[in-house]
């Protein structure tokens, strides 16, 4: 089992698995990014995808709480443990919807998605609002890199 990082009220796990990895390079187009609910186990309109740290499916509800234009500000940072985070802000209307799915949502996974690749899977401890911490294991060069594409 990989071990778990504690970021605000996230915990979030760290892996490569059948979803590819951003590279830095890649800064040919805008950065898309979704925060999904999503559940451990399958059910009408819910869609497959694999986890990012084995291979074990995780259920994405059909549509995304979050999306790239709710983004208002985005930034990194260093977290608990010394890694580079990608730090996202959203508008006023991206932040109710949040709060709202995710407080009735606790204790069950929410999935973060960059460019079509689910990077974090995350068990929701609390209800978030105004933004989220992005830890996938990526370097502060990737980081730098998807910050540039999000400025497009």
């Amino acid at each position: 089992m990989k071990p778990l990082l504690c970021i605000l009220i996230l915990f979030l796990s760290i892996g490569v698995g059948c979803s590819s990895r951003i590279e830095a390079s890649n800064t040919s187009s805008a950065l898309d990014i979704r925060f999904y609910l999503a559940e451990e186990t399958a059910n009408k309109g819910l869609i497959e995808r694999c986890r990012p740290d084995s291979d074990q499916k995780i259920y994405l509800h059909p549509e995304p709480i979050v999306r790239t234009q709710d983004i208002i500000a985005a930034s990194k940072a260093m977290g608990e443990f010394g890694q580079p985070v990608l730090m996202v802000s959203l508008n006023g209307s991206a932040s109710e919807r949040l709060f709202e799915a995710t407080k009735q949502h606790i204790n069950k996974p929410a999935a973060i998605e960059v460019d079509g690749d689910i990077v974090v899977v995350a068990t929701l401890r609390a209800a978030l609002s105004h933004g989220f911490h992005i830890v996938a294991g990526w370097d502060a060069e990737t980081i730098d890199a998807m910050l540039k594409k999000l400025k497009q």
